[in-house]
């Protein structure tokens, strides 16, 4: 209910500023997809240190030297406004599958831009080792793996509006689902919202910052004081290439880990990141 409001709100209130012309260079932001479609070949790398310890700042040097998380990956174009991505993440050793489609375009006659973004993620990793007396949901059939307890699944739409030649926002209201849950801890799915503000700064920086609210009501008490992942970062660009250096709350980087991680809320604090792509228009 409150996201459904939040998405009200939001059209209601870019709904009273005019068409603007796209500000928009990158396929995401920060952590969040855009409403862009890419029409180059990218190569993404993204990057995030680890927690920076107040005992620790300095040895440590502000998080850099601890075990961070990482991912890399393509993004291709198709030809009918729509993209296919694919994205290798250290965590889980996680391979991801997304695609993306621009539904709308922002003109006078619809308010924003609207995409749809979806995902599937593979982890290839070793799976936590139960003991011989676990069961299913149902307790009665013993617990085994099957492949489908690997795979998870990202949906979102994107409703973007450019409010002036230098701001821009963006909502991502969408949903998780996990084959493979911990019971006590966690739904197999919930709902999230993130929104997001990009400020052109000049011709070729910006700043973006980007909070990531999820209903909670559908997650056990265990998550009720984990945090909404937030980011603040700076944004530069050359021919062909996009940087960005930020800070955030949150070392994950794949959506369906962004808001619920047992390690992520048992580690509180911020950690230094970076996401870099190189296009190529073939």
């Amino acid at each position: 209910m409150k996201i459904r409001c939040f998405v009200f709100c939001f059209l209601f209130f870019v709904s009273c500023f005019a068409q603007g012309d796209n500000i928009i260079k990158s396929r995401s932001l920060i952590n969040f997809e855009t409403h862009l479609v890419p029409s180059s070949f990218d190569f993404v790398v993204q990057h995030r240190f680890g927690k920076i310890e107040k005992e620790n700042i300095i040895d440590d040097f502000f998080g850099t030297d601890l075990a961070g998380n990482i991912s890399f990956g393509f993004t291709k174009p198709l030809k009918n406004d729509d993209c296919l991505d694919l994205f290798r993440y250290k965590k889980n050793k996680v391979i991801s599958f997304g695609y993306k489609k621009s539904l709308m375009i922002e003109s006078s006659s619809f308010p924003v831009n609207l995409s749809f973004y979806a995902s599937v993620g593979v982890k290839t990793g070793t799976l936590p080792v139960f003991s011989d007396n676990a069961f299913f949901e149902d307790l009665e059939t013993p617990f085994e793996y099957k492949f489908s307890h690997r795979v998870d699944y990202a949906y979102q739409l994107i409703l973007s509006k450019n409010l002036s030649e230098k701001v821009y926002v963006q909502l991502n209201p969408g949903f998780v689902y996990k084959n493979l849950i911990d019971l006590e801890k966690e739904s197999r799915h919930y709902v999230f919202c993130p929104v997001s503000f990009y400020y052109k700064y000049s011709f070729s920086s910006a700043f973006v910052f980007e909070y990531g609210f999820f209903e909670k009501r559908f997650l056990s008490d265990y998550y009720e004081t984990s945090s909404f992942p937030l980011s603040l970062g700076f944004e530069w660009g050359t021919a062909g290439h996009i940087f960005q250096v930020f800070v955030s709350n949150n070392q994950n980087i794949r959506t369906q880990e962004l808001f619920v991680d047992f390690y992520e809320h048992q580690r509180p604090g911020f950690s230094f990141g970076f996401n870099i792509k190189r296009s190529w228009w073939f």
